[in-house]
């Protein structure tokens, strides 16, 4: 999101994926959106907002506010811009708080195309998805059924534009692949090469099999409030994204790439602590190196990772050594870069190096000494 946005996800619910049968889209629903609320320490009455994604099921309409059990919601809107719905409702979302229209937002998608007779190409191309009256049996008369010959045919034109290649479009399925064996929900955890994502057979060229997700039963939620970070520190944006500019153009542009400093709650470092460290509590700064980069087409940049900071736990730390926020954080995500580089500080020597670049890299930034102001 930009520097200026004034939302962010503090809760997420996903329910659990694929061939699950005999509920409507409005449970699944119901369900996601149970669990972000729970994920985000909140209960209904303290959301004034909802976005349903449209997308194509009927029961996902204006009505379902009440079926969700929302009541006096002073943003409420049913959206529909097929793929890019999620994007959007998350722009308008974030509009939404920063106009002071709402406080707290749900975002919720759900679909229950699948049945015991009717498998996913049926679900989406049949005439009960897409009617095939007037001009539309056009289209179908031609072969034009669902949703992939429009996408193949804008990959194409990206193609054209920008040179894109199919090894470009297979580094995103494989590097959707890899995150997927670290995730609990998956549904497609088996390896994947970029061998086997060009093995793929043609589903719509140049979209291969494995460029298509999967057609499933289920829902996800999120729900965005103001976050954190805006309150403590207006800035924070701003001063993060020059910390980490300088951390990479410190070690020369053989280390230059591509990363996601994340300006996350309490709440979420706890969870990302307890989930990959095996620590319960929330830590000031997480680095999370990005998964093997071999594949990665030459041309592309190089991912390397993502840095999450603790707004609580960052301000209290401040508080505590008699620092300014904006010197803590910009050290902080310098920190946090270094790790991503490859740095720790494990051993003596180790820590006395990252500590070095650390302090030259601060110094630079106009921010003193960190490790002489805590002694």
């Amino acid at each position: 999101m930009p520097a200026r946005s004034k939302g962010a996800i503090v809760g997420l619910g996903v329910t659990p994926m694929g061939r699950i049968y005999g509920r409507r889209a409005i449970d699944f629903a119901a369900d996601a959106i149970a669990l972000a609320l729970e994920d985000a320490g909140l209960q209904k009455d303290d959301v004034d907002g909802l976005l349903i994604n449209a997308n194509l099921p009927n029961d996902m309409l204006p009505g379902a506010q009440m079926t969700l059990g929302f009541r006096d919601l002073s943003l409420m809107s049913v959206m529909n811009a097929y793929g890019s719905t999620g994007g959007s409702m998350m722009q308008y979302a974030c509009m939404a708080i920063a106009e002071g229209l709402a406080n707290t937002v749900v975002l919720v998608y759900a679909d229950a195309p699948l049945t015991p007779t009717r498998g996913a190409g049926q679900s989406y191309a049949g005439p009960h998805r897409f009617p095939l009256g007037g001009m539309a049996g056009l289209k179908a008369a031609y072969g034009d059924f669902g949703a992939n010959l429009g996408y193949a045919m804008a990959a194409r034109r990206h193609m054209h534009l920008f040179g894109t290649t199919e090894d470009h479009l297979g580094i995103v399925a494989v590097g959707q692949r890899q995150w997927a064996q670290m995730s609990p929900w998956a549904q497609m955890k088996a390896p994947m090469t970029m061998a086997d994502h060009h093995a793929s057979r043609w589903i719509a060229e140049p979209l291969r099999l494995f460029d298509c997700c999967l057609v499933s039963n289920g829902a996800v939620a999120i729900v965005v409030a103001a976050p954190e970070w805006r309150r403590r520190l207006r800035s924070a944006p701003g001063i993060a994204r020059r910390a980490a500019h300088a951390a990479l153009g410190a070690m020369g542009s053989r280390d230059s790439g591509e990363l996601a400093v994340v300006l996350a709650d309490n709440r979420l470092s706890r969870r990302l602590n307890r989930t990959w460290r095996g620590k319960d509590k929330p830590t000031n700064v997480l680095s999370f190196p990005a998964v093997d980069g071999s594949l990665r087409p030459k041309d592309a940049p190089r991912l390397l990772g993502d840095v999450v900071l603790a707004g609580g736990v960052v301000a209290a730390e401040a508080e505590a050594q008699g620092k300014r926020l904006s010197a803590h954080l910009t050290h902080l995500v310098v920190h946090g870069v270094l790790h991503l580089l490859g740095h720790d500080h494990e051993r003596q020597r180790d820590a006395r190096r990252m500590e070095a670049l650390e302090i030259r890299i601060l110094r630079r930034l106009g921010v003193a000494n960190p490790y002489e102001a805590a002694g």
